[in-house]
């Protein structure tokens, strides 16, 4: 095996010192925190269908700080929408490649097939 030589450090072959690196940015600040708990529940009014139009019927829509049961549909986080629209990106984008991709080659074939007969052509007529 051949042995190499160390490499040096370049402020010893005369080189002029590297500048310091920046400092690194400072952290982005947190978001804001929301105004009002997502989980906190309000008293609304509905009208009732069965009963008079007229007489409004008060109807909870849940306890506050009640947790909610395990056979509701859980709702999304706010990430989920972002990370969905990157999947389906990704969806779309390959779909996109494999279709040029038939299409470039289809039309490299089509473009081969018609030289050929071109020159079949010719050397008939020759």
């Amino acid at each position: 095996m051949a042995q190499y030589e160390p490499i040096l450090d370049p402020q010893q072959m005369g080189a002029a010192p590297a500048p310091p690196l920046p400092p690194p940015p400072p952290p982005p600040p947190p978001p804001p925190a929301p105004s009002k708990p997502a989980t906190q529940m309000e008293e609304e009014t509905f009208a009732s269908t069965r009963e008079s139009e007229t007489r409004p019927v008060n109807r909870k829509k849940g306890k506050k700080g009640a947790k909610p049961s395990k056979s509701k549909i859980n709702v999304k986080e706010e990430g989920d929408e972002d990370e969905d629209d990157a999947i389906a990106a990704l969806i779309v984008r390959r779909a996109l490649e494999v279709r040029f991709c038939y299409a470039f080659w289809l039309s490299v074939l089509v473009v081969c097939l018609i030289s050929f007969l071109i020159a079949i052509i010719l050397l008939f007529a020759l």
